[in-house]
């Protein structure tokens, strides 16, 4: 009988008892002190690394004209009866004064056909010093109690089938530098796929499943976001953005939802906590929702519109809405039929402004009226920003040299991108 095939089956029954029940607070007390005393780690002649129950095996590599180390497999300094493994594996930044730079092809993890054990940690916490960090091929590979992955900001690659077959890692937060993410790097388990037959039987063939409610917490334009999109998991951006709310644009609802937040009267997400703290001091407060309204008065300060002015003759005075906000064909001939009851006026704005134009645009119309016959130059501009208000100046350049009593109106045209405009009102002065 091969002994040591029967007791590595025990003991990845006992594992995966130990994954799905209760751990007494005394056990994890012990296993915790065990894995995280790195002062009493030690490494040996033979390139193993010993730190609390763990052995790593580990070689030294040249990259160019710099060594490093790199984690090639591991093993439990001892086997005790009923299992007490630790909770945390922590991997060291440095081995024999190189900086481990790697974690090896199949270092922690195993495939069907290995006999022995996988990683049984709950949390894996990698450090390393090293400035170009990857983890190989399957190195985490079925380590199904898993459930608490902690990545170096200096992580550039996850080979392929990284961290399969994890099955109670639901999430991760990806750093910035990762610039690549291998085939089923992340998210993926073993399943079966039922097939029907022509003759109606049906088949299950084992087969790579996507999980479900997979989540991955990176930031935008990434490796991270190029991965979940392509592989359809749920995105999280992690972006000190002050975009909370996750909508793309930096408007007054994020306030209000921090505000809420700071209060007590709700509860944010990971990605939406990350996406808040703009001081990106670890800490939600009042100095985040500040610089988030000067982030807005920012942003729309650079705001992009073009301003034009049409001058129409007319003997009566009509009424003309000075908080005209336009944003598509339909408003507009509903404007058109309120203030302008000259039939050649109406014609012009419902030729010069169509639906196309409303796709990307947002339209403002302010009005002069005059009783001067000359033509007068008028300055139209946007001056400022108040209580979500759009102050818009308009005044004559110089004034007019002429007094004949002829009324006639001058309409002041703005033209905002849609995407730039986020206020609730204009105020012409």
């Amino acid at each position: 009988m091969n002994y040591k095939k029967v007791f590595s089956m025990l003991m990845c029954i006992l594992m995966a008892v130990s994954a799905s029940s209760p751990i007494s607070s005394n056990i994890k007390a012990y296993a915790e002190g065990e894995s995280s005393d790195t002062s009493s780690a030690e490494s040996s002649n033979d390139n193993t690394y010993i730190t609390g129950n763990y052995r790593m095996h580990y070689s030294i590599n040249t990259d160019g004209e710099e060594k490093y180390a790199s984690i090639d497999s591991y093993d439990l300094t001892s086997y005790e009866f009923p299992a007490i493994y630790p909770l945390t594996l922590t991997t060291p930044p440095e081995i024999d004064g190189y900086p481990v730079g790697a974690i090896g092809n199949y270092a922690f993890g195993i495939d069907e056909y290995c006999d022995c054990l996988p990683c049984p940690a709950q949390k894996l916490v990698i450090t390393s010093n090293y400035t170009d960090f990857k983890i190989g091929e399957s190195a985490f590979r079925n380590c199904n109690p898993l459930r608490i992955v902690e990545l170096p900001e200096n992580l550039s690659y996850i080979g392929k089938e990284a961290f399969f077959g994890c099955d109670n890692l639901n999430e991760i937060t990806i750093p910035k530098n990762v610039t690549t993410i291998e085939d089923k790097a992340l998210g993926y388990v073993l399943g079966r796929v039922y097939v029907k037959q022509e003759d109606g039987s049906v088949i299950d063939i084992e087969s790579m499943l996507p999980m479900p409610d997979f989540t991955i917490y990176g930031y935008r334009g990434t490796e991270a976001e190029r991965y979940a999109k392509d592989n359809e998991f749920t995105f999280e951006s992690i972006d000190p953005s002050g975009d909370i709310n996750g909508d793309n644009e930096l408007t007054m609802k994020d306030i209000l939802i921090l505000q809420k937040y700071i209060a007590g009267k709700s509860r944010l997400s990971s990605g939406e906590l990350a996406r808040a703290d703009i001081c990106n001091d670890g800490r939600i407060n009042c100095f985040d929702i500040a610089e988030i309204k000067a982030a807005i008065i920012e942003k729309r300060k650079s705001i992009d519109y073009l301003i034009s002015i049409d001058q129409h003759f007319s003997n009566i005075n009509e009424r003309f809405d000075s908080n005209a906000i336009i944003r598509s064909k339909n408003e507009m001939i509903d404007f058109l039929e309120d203030y302008i009851s000259r039939k050649d006026i109406a014609e012009i704005y419902s030729a010069k402004y169509t639906d196309k134009f409303f796709e990307e645009n947002v339209l403002l119309l302010g009005a002069v009226l005059q009783n001067y016959g000359s033509q007068v130059m008028y300055d139209v501009s946007i001056t400022g920003f108040e209580n979500n208000t759009l102050n818009v100046h308009c005044g004559a350049v110089y004034p007019p040299m002429s007094s004949e009593c002829v009324i006639s109106r001058l309409i002041a045209q703005i033209v905002i991108p849609k995407d730039q405009f986020t206020f609730d009102k204009v105020e012409w002065k």
